[in-house]
């Protein structure tokens, strides 16, 4: 049995001066619609405390049966019980931020570093700078396990599989 894509979403939440436009908003909402129609498991992750805390953006929040995670550092894998989630299954994990920032890269790597297939999703971000600073260092490190993707263009296609050793058929 294959496992079921896992959707994070990553920080979709924040203080009222923080909040992302509307249409970065609505991109995030209709990834997650998507996903959640398509079957996907979904688990919302978020900062403990400080900056960038507090309520989900409206259409964000999680449903009643998706975990919530809280994080004290940059990784997501810092979060109480959500390393033991994704090493429960061998799928692809999707990460939907509103930002490509430290939090999103450094969950992402640790993520691809276990094993599983990562991809950051670009929708709900905005071309600019250190997006394509986030391109070259997607690049640059050759990582085949994470890439950066619309959840249109991953959606469309089977997730990818594991490569198989080289000694089997």
């Amino acid at each position: 049995m294959v496992a079921a894509p896992l959707l994070v979403c990553l920080d979709l939440q924040g203080r009222a001066a923080a909040r992302p436009g509307e249409r970065r908003a609505a991109a995030a909402r209709r990834v997650l619609d998507r996903a959640r129609d398509g079957g996907w498991e979904v688990a919302h992750v978020c900062r403990a405390q400080g900056a960038g805390r507090g309520a989900p953006l409206p259409g964000l929040g999680p449903l009643p049966s998706e975990p919530l995670y809280r994080r004290d550092t940059a990784s997501a894998f810092d979060a109480r019980h959500f390393p033991e989630r994704l090493r429960d299954g061998g799928g692809l994990v999707a990460i939907l931020s509103l930002d490509l920032d430290c939090a999103a890269l450094v969950t992402a790597l640790t993520a691809a570093e276990l094993g599983r297939w990562v991809v950051l999703l670009t929708d709900a971000t905005e071309e600019s700078a250190s997006l394509a600073a986030v391109r070259g260092l997607v690049a640059a490190l050759r990582q085949d396990r994470l890439q950066l993707r619309r959840f249109d263009a991953l959606a469309a296609r089977a997730p990818p599989r594991s490569p198989q050793p080289a000694n089997q058929p």
